[in-house]
């Protein structure tokens, strides 16, 4: 059980990670955009989020926390 807590916890971490890196970039898109590092970073959160869909494949995240990394994406999508 206490594994499981710590995954979870893990999870939970990395999808406030997630959300602070996207709101970096959307801050330093107009300076950096296009740039090497920026794309880093891009592609960075591209493996966090696979990382957090295979968290929930596997049953690590719960599904509250998975519909919270969901929110994120479609209020990104929808551009807010």
């Amino acid at each position: 059980m206490f594994e499981w807590c710590e995954k979870l916890k893990f999870a939970k971490q990395l999808l406030e990670t997630y959300k602070e890196l996207l709101r970096m970039l959307d801050e330093e898109r107009r300076e950096h955009g296009g740039k090497d590092y920026y794309e880093k970073i891009i592609d960075a959160i591209d493996c966090i989020g696979s990382s957090i869909t295979r968290m929930r494949a596997r049953g690590i995240i719960d599904p509250e926390t998975y519909r919270a990394y969901e929110e994120i994406i479609a209020r990104e999508a929808g551009g807010g």
